[in-house]
């Protein structure tokens, strides 16, 4: 597929730091950055988040501000992609299949969000979001699982004539 014109995504990197506020100040800075995302919504085919939410998965009052964030890009209908961090984990495990904490929470945020993927892998963690006519974002979880790995492969296969974005 041929990219469609003038298409541009917003890449917003970790905003663990800005989950918990620190001083009071970085909440407020994520906030505005979603409230200028939303008034360039005809600007942003997409707003991809590399991940990491928050920075303590443990404290349910990161998450809250995450989603408090997120909710206002559902606001002004902005769609979204969100990879699933290292720092969305409360701890790491040799199974990566092992259902966390800090999954747990993710999952129960990204379900209370308008906008979601078209498909998700087994993990609930790896997912495939509509970006354009024949182009998908491909959101992979950091510690992908054997399944999860099969399910992309089984997806690209499926949709061989589409063309990726990888997050």
């Amino acid at each position: 597929a041929s990219p469609p014109g003038n298409l541009q995504l917003y890449v917003m990197p970790d905003t663990q730091a800005w989950s918990w506020d620190q001083d009071g100040t970085t909440l407020a800075t994520w906030r505005s950055v979603a409230s200028a995302l939303c008034q360039q919504r005809s600007r942003f085919a997409m707003v991809l988040h590399t991940g990491d939410l928050v920075d303590h998965p443990e404290l349910p009052a990161e998450w809250r501000n995450a989603l408090s964030v997120m909710k206002q890009l559902d606001a002004c209908q902005m769609p979204y992609a969100i990879a699933f961090g290292n720092h969305d984990f409360d701890n790491y495990s040799p199974a990566p299949d092992l259902v966390l904490q800090g999954d747990r929470s993710w999952q129960a945020l990204v379900a209370q969000l308008a906008y979601q993927p078209v498909a998700r892998a087994p993990s609930g963690r790896t997912a495939l979001y509509a970006l354009a006519p024949g182009w998908f974002v491909l959101s992979v979880d950091f510690m992908a699982s054997r399944s999860d790995l099969d399910w992309i492969a089984a997806t690209i296969a499926e949709h061989r004539d589409a063309a990726f974005v990888l997050l």
